[in-house]
C-alpha cells in the first residue's frame, strides 16, 4: 500500500512542479496548491498505513471500541481496580513461577505488538494544521494572482516583467 502511495506522491510532485514552472500565474498556483497536497501525502504515507486501527489502545489493551459508562456498566474505578487486580495476580504469578523475567518481557512484547498496530498520530496532527496553513496561503496567493490581473491585465509572468520600469544604472566613478 505505500508503494502505491509512494508513486502517487511522485506522480503529486511532478505534476506540481510542471505546473510551477509555468509563465501562467493560475497555473503557478495550482503546482503550488498540488505541491502542498504532495507533502501532506507523503507525510501520511511516512507514518505508517494502517487499515481502519484507532491511534489509541483500549483499557482492555485491544483496539476495540470502549462501552460507553451506564448505571448497569461497571464504574472506570472499578474496571481500574480490575485491572490492577489482574496485573498483580500476573506479577504474582510470574514471581511464585520464578520467571519473572520472562513475564515482564512478554508483556513489553505484547506492549510493543499493540503499539505497532496503532496508527501514529503525530503524522495525522501534522497533516491538519499543513491543511490549514496551505489553504490560507492559496487564498492569499488567489486574492494577490487577482489583484495583479486587474492591474496589469494579463496573468503571464514575462507581460508582467514588461510592466516593471527600465532599470538605471549607478554612477561607476566617484
Amino acid at each position: 500500500m505505500e508503494t502505491i502511495f509512494s508513486i502517487i506522491v511522485g506522480l503529486f510532485f511532478a505534476a506540481s512542479i510542471y505546473l510551477m514552472l509555468s509563465p501562467q500565474l493560475v497555473r503557478i498556483l495550482l503546482g503550488v496548491s498540488i505541491f502542498g497536497n504532495a507533502v501532506n501525502l507523503m507525510i501520511f504515507t511516512a507514518g505508517r498505513l494502517t487499515e481502519a486501527v484507532p491511534p489509541v489502545l483500549s483499557a482492555a489493551g485491544d483496539h476495540a471500541p470502549q462501552p460507553p459508562v451506564t448505571p448497569t456498566s461497571p464504574a472506570p474505578d472499578a474496571i481500574a481496580d480490575q485491572a490492577a487486580a489482574a496485573g498483580d495476580a500476573a506479577v504474582h504469578a510470574a514471581h511464585t513461577a520464578g520467571d519473572a523475567a520472562g513475564a515482564v518481557a512478554s508483556a513489553i512484547s505484547q506492549s510493543n505488538a499493540d503499539m505497532l498496530a496503532t496508527a501514529n498520530p503525530l503524522p495525522q496532527a501534522l497533516i491538519l494544521t499543513a491543511i490549514v496553513i496551505s489553504f490560507s496561503i492559496f487564498a492569499f496567493l488567489l486574492v494577490l494572482t487577482f489583484r495583479a490581473y486587474q492591474s496589469l491585465d494579463t496573468d503571464s509572468v514575462d507581460s508582467m516583467r514588461l510592466a516593471e520600469p527600465t532599470p538605471r544604472v549607478p554612477p561607476l566613478g566617484y
